[in-house]
């Protein structure tokens, strides 16, 4: 048990470290938050796995609103949108740069970037004031809309 034990206590202890940076972004979004993901770097120095991938819903769930991408989404789910009220998202989670901000990115309030600085996505969104980059903790930013 102690051969096993000890570097799974680790590796949780080493996951859970990171995932803090969720948990502290979600405390500066607001109510309901419509938050798209784009996550170019969705791997961990603790875990194997592309565990960040869909870590936007960390931030939804924390307060009660929708992320872009849902298992609702996928034909072979049980779960759905009503008709017509699924929140417009590119084709794929993997490929956060097929983002379109007329037609997709201006649906949303609130914006979980990782892997590149937010200013190189919202560039022209940023420097207008429409956006402001609210929080960053560790290598995660929370990009929201601002307040008119």
């Amino acid at each position: 048990a102690i051969a096993t034990g000890v570097p799974l206590w680790r590796g949780f202890s080493q996951f859970d470290q990171e995932a803090r940076a969720l948990a502290s972004l979600a405390k500066h979004a607001s109510e309901r938050p419509k938050v798209m993901g784009l996550i170019y770097d969705p791997g961990s120095a603790a875990m194997t796995h592309p565990v960040w991938l869909h870590a936007s819903t960390v931030v939804a769930r924390e307060r009660g609103g929708i992320t872009n991408f849902t298992f609702a989404l996928v034909p072979h789910s049980p779960l759905k949108y009503q008709e017509g009220k699924a929140p417009p998202t590119f084709a794929s989670e993997w490929r956060p740069d097929t983002m379109d901000w007329a037609s997709q990115g201006s649906a949303y309030d609130h914006f979980l970037v990782r892997g590149i600085p937010p200013e190189r996505i919202f560039g022209p969104q940023l420097s207008t004031g429409v956006l402001q980059v609210t929080a960053q903790a560790q290598d995660f930013w929370l990009v929201t809309l601002r307040a008119r």
